[in-house]
Formats: C-alpha cells, structure tokens, sequence
C-alpha cells in the first residue's frame, strides 16, 4: 500500500466513524442540536490527514489495525475543524474548503462556540475510549501540549502581523511554523497514535523529529499555494494571505533582496485588504523575480531532507518506510 492508498482507506474510515461521535454527545435540545450540527457538517470535505497520521503512528508501532485508534483519529478531525474556524476568524477568510466559512454561515459568536466546543469534545472522546488510562493519560498530554502550541505559534503570527511597522524575522516564521503547524498537522497525530500503541521514548523522539521537519516544509508549501496555487484547487482564496500580512519566507525574502520599488510596492500592497488581481499578480511577479519563491521551494526541500533522514530510526519496516517517504513527497508536491 501506497501513502495515497493509505490516505484514501483512512479518510473512508473516519468519514463513517465521525457522526456517531457527535450524534452520542448532542443534547436533547431541538435549537442546540441544530446549532451543533454546524460544528459536524464543517468536518466534512477536508484531507482528514491528520486523523490519518494517528493512525499511522498506531501502527508503525503495532503493525496491525485497531478499530479504537480509529475513534481516536476521528476526534482529532473535530479539533482540526475546531481550529480552523477558529483561523477564519481571526483572518477573516471567508471560503473554507470551497464553501463558505463557518463564521460567515452562522455569525462570529456561535461559531467561537462552536470551536470551542470541538476542542473538549475530542479531549472527551480521547479521554473515554478503550485504551489503558496510563496510555490515555500521556497521549492527552501531548494532545494538550499540542493545542497550546498552536495557540502559541498563532499568538506570535497575529502579534507580527497586525503591526505593519514589526520587522518580519525568518527564524520567528520558522518558530511560528514550528508551533502552529508542525506540531498539530504532523508530529501531535503521530505522537498520538504511536504513544496508544505504547512506544518507548526513543521511538517518539524520532517521531518528533520526523514530524517537526516534515511540519514546516508542509507550512512552507502551504504558503506557496497560498498565493501561487489554483483557488478551486485549494479550497480557499489565494490572495488572503497577502490581505492578511500573512508572515511567510515569501515575504521576508522578498524584502530582503527586492529593489527599492519592489520593497515600496510590497509595503504598500501587502497586506492592503482586498486586493486588486493585477496587484496580487505583480506580488507574485515580485516573489519570482527576487528569488523569493525558489528560496521558499528549496526551504522546503531542505526540511523534507531532514525529515527523510529519520525515517529509517522510525522503522525497518520496508512498508511503512515507503509510507513515509510517500509523505514526504506529498508534502512537496501537493496542489491543495
């Protein structure tokens, strides 16, 4: 089995396990169960990558199936869905996974709910499923520690961001990649499923380190479909990032060895909310020519170098190895 096969298998897992998980918790109330049922249908449609990668790291250990890991995965997909309205907000985005933002749908306070309520919901579904409670106990924790650094990552984001005049830092970017991204995308739902399937320290230190590379060449890829990619493709608008004063390598390359125009452009337009398609395309015509995009693909690559060189520390296994190199390259080369 391929990562894309694996990808497909999980996805169709997840997508039948999800609605029991909230149908089981909806409370009797006709208005608070409608109002609920928003949080269930905005999990529909994404990647479910991170569900999948939960059980990945189950089985990179156990190297079999496990119908609770399952259940497992599927509330990590509630918290993803969580965080993700909770983004819209804050951005202002108002696509999501091609249709419109939750906020947009059902107002800026229920949706604050809404998310937050994801959020204990799959601490609660982590907390009760069948796994030894000293396994639960630390797989919480790094749920927890994931979430906090998600918060974290997105503190300094929005710190940076809504201070025009704040000079933009590569190492902060990559920090904020570290913490908003890495962690909760790659190396939490590994952790996750590796530590229910009780691995020893050495295997989940590998793990992170995997995780923590693979994490930021997937944001640093992110960013490039952000503004360079096909927004039917994408799922969401491919000039909020520029609307936002999004921090990426992109920009802070840019200004550091643009001409004079460009930079006065760039500080000019970047971030000007919503912004023309003739000067989204002269940002992007600016990114080339600086060298800004190539630096940012060769960043990546970089990063995905790294996370390669750990694979043979996390298995020998030759199965699961292509599974993890398949990973890699579609890190690199996703469209969406």
């Amino acid at each position: 089995m391929d990562f894309q096969a694996f990808l497909k298998s999980s996805a169709q897992k997840i997508q039948k396990i999800l609605p029991s998980l909230f149908l089981k918790d909806l409370p009797s109330n006709s208005k608070l169960k409608k109002i609920l049922k928003n949080l269930q249908s905005n999990t529909k449609g994404g990647k479910y990558i991170r569900g999948s990668l939960i059980r990945l790291g189950y089985m990179l250990i156990k190297n079999e199936e496990n119908k609770n890991i399952l259940t497992v995965a599927s509330s990590y997909e509630i918290l993803h869905t969580s965080l993700l309205i909770h983004d819209d907000i804050i951005d202002k985005s108002i696509l999501r996974r091609g249709r419109k933002s939750l906020w947009k749908v059902v107002g800026q306070n229920l949706a604050i709910c809404l998310g937050d309520v994801g959020f204990f919901l799959t601490n609660k579904i982590i907390a009760e499923s069948k796994f030894q409670p000293y396994l639960k106990t630390e797989a919480l924790s790094v749920l927890n520690k994931t979430i906090l650094n998600t918060f974290y990552g997105e503190m300094l984001d929005v710190a940076i961001s809504e201070n025009r005049k704040t000079k933009r830092l590569e190492k902060e970017v990559l920090l904020i990649h570290k913490l908003k991204t890495a962690s909760y995308s790659i190396s939490g739902p590994l952790l996750i499923g590796a530590i229910l399937a009780g691995a020893d320290k050495k295997m989940l230190d590998n793990i992170n380190l995997f995780g923590e590379n693979l994490g930021i060449a997937f944001q640093i890829q992110d960013d490039i479909l952000g503004t360079f990619g096909n927004e039917s493709e994408v799922g969401k608008s491919v000039t909020s990032d520029i609307e936002e004063n999004k921090n990426t390598l992109l920009i802070i390359y840019a200004l550091l060895t643009g001409t004079k125009e460009q930079k006065n452009f760039l500080k000019t337009h970047y971030g000007t909310k919503e912004i023309s398609s003739i000067d989204h395309k002269h940002i992007k015509r600016i990114f080339e020519d600086t060298g800004a995009l190539a630096y940012s693909e060769k960043k990546a690559k970089f990063y995905a170098g790294n996370a390669r060189k750990n694979i043979d520390k996390i298995t020998d296994n030759k199965r699961y190895q292509k599974i993890l190199n398949q990973l890699v390259d579609f890190t690199l080369n996703r469209q969406k």
